[in-house]
């Protein structure tokens, strides 16, 4: 396991939440950060939602401390500045969504992310764009064997046919 600098910020959420920060805690398989948020205790749960520009990952439940503030250790697949969203649900059914913020605004050291989260690649075509033409050669070259077995064959078959019947009229003519 790496050790992993902490830098101490924090950032002051619209209310009704607080502040919140984080802190990276293993960086050796993707990131592991530990998130911290002020929200009502007396609120029933607080969520925390990891998400990027092209993905949202799973949610992580928060636990409550003794000082009134949330605290989940959140793991992320790279060690990239992630967008993080807390959401509250008050007992009474309601839900309090906070703005998004990103790790190194909450306080995680620079040196721990790598870059800015980045698309996924695309998939790779299951067939190149330069193979079309060969396939495309492969095809007309059976259909133009078919059509010459066809003729050859077929030219066979229809004087053998002709033969029949000449054969069968002059037998029908004794």
């Amino acid at each position: 396991m790496s050790l992993v600098l902490a830098v101490v910020a924090a950032v002051v959420l619209a209310p009704p939440f607080g502040a919140a920060s984080a802190t990276a805690v293993d960086d050796t398989d993707g990131l592991v950060v530990e998130v911290v948020v002020q929200f009502d205790a007396a609120a029933e749960a607080v969520i925390v939602r990891p998400h990027s520009d092209f993905e949202e990952l799973p949610p992580t439940a928060m636990a409550v401390q003794d000082d009134g503030t949330w605290m989940a250790w959140v793991q992320l697949p790279t060690a990239q500045n992630w967008q993080i969203t807390f959401e509250g649900f008050h007992p009474d059914g309601e839900v309090d969504l906070s703005e998004s913020t990103d790790l190194l605004s909450l306080g995680v050291d620079p040196v721990v992310i790598t870059s800015e989260v980045t698309a996924p690649l695309p998939s790779q075509p299951l067939i190149p764009a330069g193979s079309w033409w060969l396939i495309i050669g492969v095809v007309l070259a059976v259909a133009a064997l078919g059509v010459l077995a066809a003729w050859t064959f077929g030219a066979d078959r229809t004087s053998a046919v002709a033969d029949a019947h000449t054969e069968i009229a002059a037998i029908d003519d004794e």
